[in-house]
């Protein structure tokens, strides 16, 4: 497995100012929650926290495909992503949850709301939401393309809750925050079930969902000397690191004549399946015989 430091230095630099920004955020709405009242605010901090986990996971992947494998992790210790994912999409799930259930109690007694400190808090996590937009907005690998994701969908998230605030400002309509609090649980709770299905996909090591089987066979299947491939087998090792394994029937050739090709399939795999690991076992047609019999 090759790994472009240059480029994962980048990202990491990318993500610890992200990071920063992001749980400043969570600091405020939390204080804001405190001054107004507003389960909205809280809301929206638990969502934000949802994307501190997933700014986190991204970094921590980062970490963790430097650190070179051992005679124990032959693979190194990428599985440590999906299994934390797994287990913070569960605290999330739970948090969710909790927002619903007082979200409905408000809904039956509506709270006074401070909408003026509601409105200021709410205005300084739109502008760190769009500043973090910023942060990683370029050219991303991978391994932050979701993380950015899920900061544009907090960014409007944010808008919701500084519309709310506004319209609780002119008309006193306390009923939008417990509102609000559902329409916020409800992104943070669809939020949570993508990320525990991703991360269980990848410690069940089922096929990356951006790999077509048949099309991956076809195009090997393309290379001058490949007749056959058979045996295959795709997974992940974490959400940016793929691996393959499979059996490749060339003619009666020479050892030293399957080097170009070696290197012709992981280079195809790389670029176009974004494949980084593979290992492949060269067998003719003769071969195959003597091992049926």
């Amino acid at each position: 497995m090759t790994i472009d430091t240059h480029r994962e230095e980048r990202s990491e630099k990318k993500l610890k100012l992200a990071i920063a920004v992001t749980f400043a955020m969570i600091v405020v709405e939390v204080v804001g929650y405190v001054l107004s009242n507003s389960l909205a605010l809280l809301s929206d901090a638990g969502h934000v926290l949802l994307h501190v986990v997933a700014l986190g996971m991204s970094f921590w992947a980062i970490r963790f495909s430097r650190k070179p494998p051992s005679d124990e992790a032959t693979f190194g210790h990428h599985k440590v992503e999906p299994l934390v994912a797994l287990i913070n999409a569960v605290t999330i799930f739970a948090l969710s949850i909790w927002i619903f259930y007082e979200a409905y109690n408000r809904l039956l007694e509506p709270p006074t709301i401070k909408s003026t400190e509601m409105l200021i808090t709410a205005i300084i996590g739109l502008l760190g939401n769009v500043a973090v937009v910023f942060i990683l907005k370029g050219p991303k690998d991978l391994n932050i393309r979701s993380a950015y994701l899920h900061v544009i969908a907090d960014t409007l998230s944010s808008f919701a809750v500084v519309g709310g605030g506004l319209v609780i400002l002119y008309t006193n309509n306390y009923l939008i925050d417990p509102l609000l609090g559902f329409f916020i649980g409800g992104i943070i709770l669809f939020s949570s079930i993508h990320l525990f299905r991703e991360s269980l996909d990848i410690l069940l090591e089922r096929m990356p969902k951006h790999i077509n089987l048949r099309k991956l066979k076809s195009r090997i299947l393309e290379i001058e000397g490949v007749n056959d491939i058979h045996d295959v087998h795709i997974w992940s090792l974490c959400s940016h690191i793929h691996a393959m394994s499979a059996h490749v029937m060339v003619d009666d050739i020479h050892v030293g004549h399957t080097q170009e090709m070696i290197k012709e399939i992981n280079v195809l795999l790389r670029k176009e399946f974004d494949i980084s690991h593979c290992a492949l076992q060269f067998e003719s047609k003769h071969c195959s015989l003597d091992f049926e019999s």
